[in-house]
């Protein structure tokens, strides 16, 4: 069994990508292309990065790696302060923003 990802299993699940890209970016889904730059074509700032993984992972029902930047921006809060129901918080994007200055 091969674990390589087909055209197929990518036209699959694109609608519902190209779905929570618009929602996060506040932009229409037909402005969403496969081959579009989130930051060059569609006005994404480094803290839509943040909302569209974890979007994402809540859509899919998959964690996604994020590193170490995410632990340094979040600081002394918790995941659930930092984060609720997939959505950042408040109180995490205050961090995000203080963390990226």
């Amino acid at each position: 069994m091969s674990s390589e990802i087909t055209q197929e299993d990518i036209d699959a699940i694109y609608p519902q990508v190209a779905e929570i890209i618009a929602d996060a970016l506040g932009c229409d889904e037909d402005e969403v292309k496969p081959d579009s730059s989130l930051i060059n074509d569609l006005d994404a700032e480094s803290i839509d990065f943040l909302d569209i993984v974890f979007r994402l992972e809540r859509e899919f029902k998959v964690k996604i790696p994020r590193g170490k930047a995410v632990e340094e921006a979040r600081g002394e809060l918790t995941e659930e302060e930092f984060e609720q129901g997939g959505l950042v918080t408040d109180a995490g994007f205050e961090k995000i923003k203080a963390y990226m200055t």
